[in-house]
């Protein structure tokens, strides 16, 4: 019998939420969450239960036979190893009126994420099958630059 693994489907570092392809549960379908990530398992579109590390793992005979025939969704992400992000800006014009001069200034540096709220990560990024480290610089870069 062809087992189902749901499974991410890439180990870099620079996915941080996949969500894995939809199936029915049958007593072919199972689940691996690797050390490092966090496993969200929808059950019919709608969050049932988390998942930690686990290897090949039968959904049936896990979680009871009362999945049997529903669909299922599973959301990976992250939670271990996210590489630090580089901020920067630059081309800030600063008159000293007093020596009549004009300065550029910029700053640069990088910031590490922490993610406190894994239901919140998941709903900003609904439509979405990948999550990578460049979409959360890409929504965090403006709250920086603002500071």
């Amino acid at each position: 019998m062809k087992t189902n693994e749901l499974a991410p489907s890439s180990y870099l570092t620079d996915c941080v939420v996949q969500f894995s392809p939809s199936a029915k549960i049958d007593k072919s379908v199972f689940l691996t969450v690797p050390n490092g990530y966090k496993g969200f398992v929808y059950i019919n579109e709608k969050l049932s239960f988390r998942v930690d590390n686990c290897n090949h793992i039968n959904l049936l005979k896990e979680y009871g036979k009362d999945l049997l025939g529903q669909n299922v969704k599973v959301c990976f992400i992250l939670i271990n190893s996210l590489p630090l992000l580089a901020w920067g800006f630059g081309n800030i014009e600063i008159k000293n009126d007093h020596q009549n001069e004009l300065y550029k200034a910029g700053a640069n540096g990088k910031y590490a994420l922490e993610i406190e709220d894994f239901g919140r990560l998941i709903a900003a990024y609904s439509g979405f099958n990948v999550v990578t480290i460049d979409d959360l610089r890409e929504k965090t870069i403006s709250v920086i630059k603002s500071v």
